[in-house]
């Protein structure tokens, strides 16, 4: 919508800035024409009026053919030929106009009159319409750099979100609390499973600590942090729980943004295993895909009689982002929902990252 009419307020400003011309156009006209000032006012105002309406269609010929380097010329003149046009009709409606006036008047004043400043009122016509682009597309520009910084800020915002959700979440309180009470009963029946399982939740919270300080890790790092979670999980649910691992041998050295497999294991436990008495199996695949890799967590789906919790996908909609973010755009999250799997792809560019300096490659 041209922003002379989005408001109210827009509109009337606009159509008073264009009266104020309209009295200027009037008092050069008057001085060429034999019309006394009524005369003049009748005959220009209702045409003038019209036009403002008719020449602030231009915002969607600017939004059409924006200002884009190598491509000033054919905009010149695609608005060039507008501009030819706007003032062509211009001097019709006026002509017109004056037409009806002899009409209703029996004398050929008007028209008479009219034609002595038709070449003027056309070159002010076109005038009127090149000044109304070049606003036009000082809007757009301003509009458009407006929209990018709002966009950058929410970029920022979510990444921070993102980054204090993703730590927060690795910490969980309630994560916590169940993996001690089972350490707690299992340790009394298997103690060196309790230990194993211990250790894992050490590197676990290691690893997650880490994220603070670094964006990029292997996908090394990311199976084993993936792998600890799975294992202290699965002290948890038990035989409910099974998992696997599939990852192409050249990949585990290739860096990835930080805490990307971790969204996608925790979803699969907490809505494909968690809500199904019988649990299930979580298959985690990365394999090679054109100039980038594709990791896949895939695992059973939620039984349709579950309620849904509060907040669902917001993990999966937050890493989505991230992504986004990360790798500007070229990295991309599907997910496809069947009647027995529930699979999450991520599709990476590497070769865009192979030049970052992957720090804290060996774990402490």
């Amino acid at each position: 919508m041209p922003p002379l009419f989005r408001t109210r307020r827009y509109l009337l400003m606009g159509l008073s800035l264009w009266m104020v011309l309209a009295a200027l156009l009037e008092s050069i006209v008057f001085r060429l024409t034999s019309l006394n000032a009524w005369q003049l006012a009748l005959w220009l105002t209702p045409p003038i009026i019209v036009e403002f309406f008719v020449i602030t269609a231009n915002w969607y010929i600017c939004r059409i053919s924006p200002l884009q380097r190598g491509q000033y010329t054919r905009v010149f003149l695609l608005q060039a030929l507008a501009a030819s046009v706007n003032a062509i009709l211009f001097l019709g409606i006026l002509h017109g106009y004056a037409w009806f006036l002899n009409h209703l008047s029996d004398s050929p004043l008007w028209s008479m009159e009219a034609a002595k400043v038709s070449i003027l009122l056309v070159v002010i016509g076109f005038v009127l319409y090149i000044v109304i682009a070049l606003f036009h597309y000082l809007v757009i520009s301003l509009e458009d750099r407006i929209l990018i910084e709002q966009r950058l800020l929410e970029e920022k915002l979510a990444t921070v979100q993102a980054e204090f959700r993703a730590l927060r979440n690795t910490i969980h309180p309630h994560f916590l609390f169940n993996t001690l009470t089972a350490l707690s009963a299992l340790g009394k029946e298997d103690f060196p499973r309790a230990r194993e399982t211990l250790l894992n939740l050490a590197d676990f919270l290691r690893y997650s600590l880490r994220f603070q300080q670094e964006s990029n890790v292997t996908l090394q790092e990311e199976i084993d942090h993936a792998g600890n979670y799975l294992s202290v999980e699965k002290m948890r649910l038990g035989k409910r729980l099974e998992f696997s691992f599939q990852v192409d041998e050249e990949l585990t050295t290739m860096p990835v943004m930080s805490l990307t497999l971790l969204p996608l294991v925790e979803n699969a436990v907490k809505h494909g295993i968690q809500s199904r008495l019988e649990g299930g199996t979580i298959h985690i695949t990365a394999q090679a895909s054109g100039d980038g890799m594709r990791i896949t967590v895939n695992n059973p789906p939620t039984p349709p009689d579950t309620p849904r919790p509060a907040g669902e996908g917001l993990g999966l909609r937050t890493l989505e982002r991230r992504l986004s973010i990360y790798y500007q755009g070229k990295a991309h999250l599907q997910i496809n929902t069947g009647s027995d799997r529930f699979t999450v792809s991520v599709s990476i560019p590497i070769d865009q990252k192979q030049d970052r300096t992957i720090q804290g490659g060996v774990h402490e």
